[in-house]
């Protein structure tokens, strides 16, 4: 299943930066809100296209897009659950507190 930032840009997960940039300007020229002017549907379709270039052109938040770490509107959210890690942030907490612990002696 393609996952939305991408398909915003009509365009494959494994697309390079340069495609990623040249799609982004093409379907930007085509929604600018100058170009459709008082055109509510283009103009929202310019700001998801305008956040998944956002996400997907920086090449650490495409990263953490793609592990799960981002949402489609580029904002942090948790991996999703496991068996062995139920959320990355309250795990990396256990673990931490563990080592702390295991280091008292009683």
């Amino acid at each position: 299943m393609s996952k939305p930032l991408y398909e915003r840009l009509n365009i494959e997960e494994n697309a390079s930066p340069s495609d990623i940039r040249r799609a982004y300007h093409k379907l930007a020229m085509l929604y600018h809100p100058d170009r459709n002017l008082g055109d509510k549907d283009a103009e929202n379709k310019f700001k998801d296209i305008a956040t998944a270039f956002e996400v997907l052109g920086d090449q650490k938040a495409r990263a953490l897009y793609d592990q799960g770490r981002l949402d489609d509107q580029g904002r942090p959210c948790l991996r999703p659950k496991t068996k062995e890690n139920p959320t990355w942030m309250w795990s990396d907490a256990a673990e931490a507190f563990r080592e702390d612990f295991a280091k008292r002696a009683f």
